[in-house]
């Protein structure tokens, strides 16, 4: 199997936002692009050294664009031209419909089953540079098997950081270390063995669900291990939706969210990408206390899909637990299907370690 290696330039606080270039990411009024480009030469025989197994590309949109408006045209003796112009590149995207720059290919459909896929092919290292928000969804679904992260000695204080406040907790092991003349540290680690007896995704209450999708419906049938009061609390408490809730998964910004879910009365989650809010309004159609509800979604900014989908999600006692069966109906197309279900998979991994700590 392939192995997946997310390589990053970090400061020391944490921050991956701009490294490059003062235009290249000024979302959330970011000031401080192209931070990294003093330390450039010194850290260039590391980003060498971690190119010689590199077979692969997985990026973002974004950081796919920014690439291919840089690498197709620069100068030949400059370093990595040959590298990055000549290496298969793929783009994990909801907007781009085909990617031009030399050996590109959009993924199609859920991104964490299409990486999947890649990982299982012949051939070397996958590897992932910048893509903030493909990082976290190949995070969430375990895909990462090694980070090589280029701690600078520089704080920010402010910007988009690899590990984030919804980052799962997650031990790693560091296996190499080195610290250039101007004493950035390189670091490689890969994902611990994890702790007997500790909840993690994997382990927490019964992580299984049984997933049934059709053209415009997904149902999801799941068990947790907690009192049915309390998995229905989750579902309807603003101050507990935030805890384990994705809006949408792949290549999003979800750091800005407004939740609001108030039982018989006006739903609505905002949430940003690409420079614009998306979200859904809403509202609940029935609810029964500990037993059942239903609420209407329409999406926004979408205009592809202008229409009420609607979710059905039941709590029933059973041995185990609680057990909940999930419908999510009248979707607008097939591919709102798999969004829809990657991201209920995602909140539902988030949601079982947060069941356990309470």
């Amino acid at each position: 199997m392939r192995k997946l290696v997310v390589s990053e330039f970090l400061t020391l606080d944490g921050v991956m936002q701009a490294p490059g270039d003062s235009d290249e990411d000024t979302e959330g009024g970011f000031e401080h692009g192209g931070w990294q480009v003093p330390y450039f030469d010194d850290v260039d025989p590391a980003v060498a050294e971690g190119f010689d197994d590199v077979d692969a590309l997985v990026l973002g949109r974004k950081t796919y664009e920014i690439f291919a408006s840089y690498w197709p045209t620069a100068s030949e003796d400059e370093p990595f031209t040959e590298q990055m112009n000549s290496v298969d590149k793929y783009v994990a995207s909801r907007t781009l419909d085909a990617a031009d720059w030399q050996s590109s290919t959009v993924l199609e459909g859920d991104v964490a089953d299409a990486v999947t896929e890649l990982k299982q092919e012949p051939g070397g290292d996958l590897v992932v540079f910048g893509s903030g928000d493909l990082v976290q969804t190949l995070m969430a679904n375990d895909l990462v098997d090694e980070y090589q992260l280029m701690v600078h000695p520089l704080v920010l204080g402010t910007g988009k950081r690899l590990f984030t406040d919804e980052s799962e907790p997650t031990g790693l092991e560091l296996v190499e270390m080195e610290t250039t003349d101007s004493g950035v540290v390189v670091l490689t680690y890969e994902p611990a063995e994890k702790e007997e007896g500790k909840p993690t995704t994997d382990d927490a209450p019964n992580a299984e669900a049984e997933i049934e999708t059709s053209e415009n419906q997904l149902t999801i049938r799941r068990t947790f291990d907690a009192p049915r009061e309390r998995v229905f609390r989750a579902f309807t408490e603003p101050g507990e939706l935030e805890k384990w809730f994705v809006p949408s998964p792949g290549d999003v910004t979800t750091d800005v969210q407004t939740f609001t879910a108030e039982p018989d009365g006006e739903r609505s989650i905002r949430f940003h990408a690409d420079d614009e809010w998306f979200g859904s309004d809403g509202a609940f159609e029935e609810v029964v206390e500990n037993e059942r509800i239903v609420y209407t979604d329409r999406w926004v900014n979408f205009p592809e899909a202008d229409v009420d989908s609607r979710v059905t999600v039941e709590f029933t006692d059973v041995e185990d637990g609680t057990e909940i069966v999930l419908t999510h109906e009248q979707l607008p197309t097939g591919d709102f299907v798999g969004g829809a279900r990657m991201g209920w998979e995602i909140s539902f991994d988030n949601l079982a370690p947060v069941l356990v700590e309470s």
